[in-house]
């Protein structure tokens, strides 16, 4: 084996691109702190059983192992940051005031890629608000997620809606019937028809009800549904009119089954993506329990967040435009480099006296050189 092969879905990141996301994850850490969230930095690796916990045990098959030669304990690299930000919420920031707003951004690591992608890492940001129920809450992560993509010169950006508690209130009892399950995924009508009784007929119309949001909820309405059922499509439809107001240029669709990626979600849950380039998923939310403690019947979870996967929007937005790199002489005066730093260049300093400066600019792919501490054009 070749010493600098790499694990399939391991890469490195180059000269420029690593350049960019570190600036793309810098400016989305800073709109959010602009919105109130404090950013927070946990550890890549922990003990296995406390990421595990809660909303980790969603992601728990996708999670490295290795035993830590210390405490002779098995620990887990992770596989997702949200799980992480609810364990600092419940313990080192546990007498914080409520409503908590947390972002966070970091590397994850998974067993396996995701659907048609290679890649098992990435980079993750994202933001949480813990221990609010309220629907503003819903809609500020909303409209504070897709805002900082619009910031970061996303286009033609939507935000899809699903509720994924909906399906399992409506067939009650028959809700963990695989066949069910596989028949809704698949949209094939006839096995939902025979298995789902009573409840087939609303399943059914579920199963259609996907599209622009307004078309959707009036479909929605129209169905006799239980009472828990309506509240969530009350919920949902106070939380849509409520971004009409603040983020209007944000397009809006339902898929009201859709659930892949949403297992542990408790309520709205959504997914913002961009049409251009052919369609790019950006990043997904939603309401969740931090923990069975807080889980209550009829409820809608006491936390809701979004993430977001730069990889996927660095490959949806802009390059940023790069600052202009000027060779700098062997000795020349510091308060020249002060000077061009303070004037937006990229200082390259020569190490090492130079026949030609023009031509050793060029090979250091400077656009400038310093000669007789005059700026001159490579």
């Amino acid at each position: 084996m070749k010493p600098s092969l790499l694990p399939v879905g391991i890469y490195d990141n180059l000269p420029p691109e690593s350049a960019f996301e570190a600036k793309v994850v810098a400016r989305l850490l800073k709109n959010f702190g602009a919105h109130g969230y404090e950013a927070v930095s946990p550890p890549l690796i922990e003990f296995e059983e406390t990421l595990e916990k809660g909303v980790g045990k969603n992601v728990a098959k996708s999670m490295f192992r290795v035993m830590d030669p210390l405490s002779h304990k098995m620990m887990g690299v992770r596989a997702d940051i949200t799980p992480q930000i609810v364990r600092i919420a419940e313990t080192r920031m546990k007498t914080a005031p409520r409503p908590l707003r947390l972002a966070y951004a970091g590397p994850v690591l998974r067993v396996e890629g995701e659907g048609l992608k290679a890649r098992r890492q990435w980079m993750q940001a994202g933001l949480e608000i813990i221990g609010s129920e309220a629907i503003a809450a819903d809609v500020e992560i909303v409209r504070v997620a897709a805002s900082t993509l619009m910031n970061a010169k996303v286009t033609k950006l939507s935000a899809d809606f699903s509720l994924p508690l909906l399906l399992p209130i409506i067939l009650g009892e028959l809700a963990g019937n695989a066949k069910i399950t596989k028949a809704i995924a698949q949209k094939n009508l006839a096995p939902v028809r025979t298995l789902a009784g009573k409840a087939a007929p609303i399943v059914e119309a579920l199963m259609q009800a996907a599209g622009p949001a307004d078309d959707v909820l009036k479909s929605l309405k129209k169905l006799k549904v239980p009472k828990e059922a309506a509240q969530h499509i009350e919920r949902l439809e106070a939380v849509l009119t409520a971004l009409k107001k603040t983020l209007p240029e944000l397009s809006l669709t339902i898929d009201v089954l859709e659930n892949h990626g949403f297992d542990y979600h408790a309520g709205i849950s959504f997914v913002l993506y961009t049409a251009a380039r052919g369609g790019v998923e950006l990043a997904r939310g939603g309401r969740y329990y931090t923990s069975l403690k807080t889980k209550k019947k009829g409820g809608t979870g006491d936390a809701v967040g979004c993430t977001i996967a730069v990889d996927d929007l660095l490959s949806a937005i802009p390059r940023f435009k790069q600052k202009p790199r000027v060779l700098l002489p062997l000795n020349a005066p510091e308060t020249l480099r002060a000077s061009l730093i303070k004037d937006k260049y990229i200082v390259v300093q020569a190490l090492e006296a130079a026949s030609s400066l023009k031509l050793e600019a060029k090979r250091l792919k400077c656009t400038y050189y310093i000669d007789s501490n005059q700026l001159k054009k490579v």
